[in-house]
């Protein structure tokens, strides 16, 4: 029987959820950081031809519950964040998506191995994947968003390898530092700007040491000149 006959039934135990605290969660006091943290159980289920938010180019859809869900106090919006379909690069969310783009980075990457038990129709094997801990990180504004994924490959199957990813593990609120882009610019202008009034300068006080015996010269040429003599 093939991957896709297979309905996947998967629990993920003791997966707890962690918030930084601190400096790093109070970004400002019109906004504080109010992070929702929570440990449960994770429930995969494999379906196969379902338009359910998301599918994959060859229908095949993954679908994770419950999903993570926090927010900010002082800021209406709510990130509830699912799973990632590695095929189609969507972000799957409770009830709609979120869609990815460049404020979206990878981090870090940490393997790990574990075993996924699934139902077959007949009896509940089991099939080993290989786990890598992601570190995706999301900033708007002044504001950072972090979340930790794990992608799971499957490994049991010559012809069929599926690749997704699963919200886990860590979620931080951190400030994203100022940029420095018109810091920079001005920094670099005015060492221009300084650089040519130095260079002026200094062509300034050369021209006047060299100036300065000629008009010596001059001088005492003129002062030392002799009288005319007197008519006859």
């Amino acid at each position: 029987m093939s991957f896709r006959d297979w309905f996947l039934v998967a629990v993920m135990t003791a997966w707890t959820y962690s918030c930084a605290r601190g400096s790093t969660c109070s970004v400002s006091r019109n906004h504080p950081c109010e992070c929702k943290t929570q440990q449960h159980e994770v429930d995969l289920t494999y379906f196969e031809n379902q338009n359910r938010l998301s599918t994959s180019s060859d229908g095949v859809f993954f679908q994770f519950s419950p999903c993570y869900t926090f927010q900010c106090s002082g800021n209406d919006k709510q990130f509830m964040i699912c799973a990632y379909d590695n095929k189609t690069g969507d972000y799957f969310g409770l009830g709609r998506v979120v869609t990815t783009d460049d404020k979206w980075s990878i981090n870090s990457v940490s393997p790990l191995n574990f075993t996924i038990h699934y139902y077959d129709g007949d009896e509940i094997n089991s099939t080993t994947y290989l786990i890598s801990t992601v570190n995706v990180a999301y900033r708007e504004n002044v504001f950072g968003y972090e979340f930790t994924f794990v992608k799971l490959v499957h490994s049991g199957s010559a012809t069929v390898e599926y690749e997704f990813q699963l919200l886990t593990s860590h979620v931080a609120w951190k400030k994203e530092p100022p940029d420095q882009t018109p810091l920079i610019a001005v920094a670099v202008v005015g060492s221009w700007v300084f650089l040519v009034l130095l260079l002026s300068v200094v062509i300034l006080v050369v021209v006047v040491v060299a100036v300065r015996p000629y008009k010596r010269r001059i001088r005492n040429e003129q002062q030392y000149q002799p009288l005319p003599n007197p008519p006859a």
